[in-house]
């Protein structure tokens, strides 16, 4: 029997096949190998990890150049990747800080230093580069943990993108208007 459209559409080795029939010996092939396709587009290798608003990430973000099964590539040319908050993602008016273009080495761009300003749920970063299809990172969150609003008051965890409150020294919670 011939099985044209059967398909592995990621990457890896030791694959194998197997095939069975109530009227036959059951059959499995030898062990394959499926390599990456050609350079198509961006992906995040490493998703980026939130932090409280205005620290570095938890987690730095790492852009791979991928196939268009999301593979990495094996094999790719240097290319300059910039990243940007995507729009309409968390919270308006925030601004992504840090080196927001790096050249691959040559299939990953590693980002050491992006943070975002303000306090939100649902922000994602979207990758870019000349000759690939863009790529988004998961959602993360930008949170106000440990962020001093004035001498007596700490910010805390917000509890949604809208409802933000933080716990004074007595005890007493107060609703914030930045976070």
């Amino acid at each position: 029997a011939v099985f044209d459209a059967a398909k592995i559409h990621t990457a890896g080795t030791s694959y194998q096949v197997s095939a069975s029939n109530p009227w036959v010996t059951d059959a499995q092939s030898a062990a394959l190998n499926i390599s990456s396709g050609s350079a198509y587009q961006l992906g995040f290798g490493t998703e980026p990890g939130g932090a409280a608003g205005g620290h570095l990430f938890g987690t730095q973000p790492v852009v791979a150049i991928q196939d268009i099964y999301g593979n990495t590539v094996s094999s790719a040319s240097a290319v300059a990747v910039t990243i940007t908050l995507t729009p309409g993602t968390g919270t308006s008016g925030a601004m992504l800080s840090g080196t927001d273009r790096v050249w691959t080495d040559p299939i990953n761009a590693a980002f050491t230093d992006l943070s975002v300003n303000r306090v939100g749920m649902d922000y994602t970063l979207t990758a870019s580069a000349p000759g690939y299809v863009s790529g988004v990172s998961a959602p993360f969150t930008m949170t106000g943990v440990g962020k001093t609003t004035s001498n007596s008051l700490h910010g805390m965890d917000a509890v949604t993108s809208v409802d933000r409150w933080a716990v004074g020294n007595s005890g007493t919670i107060v609703a914030t208007s930045n976070g």
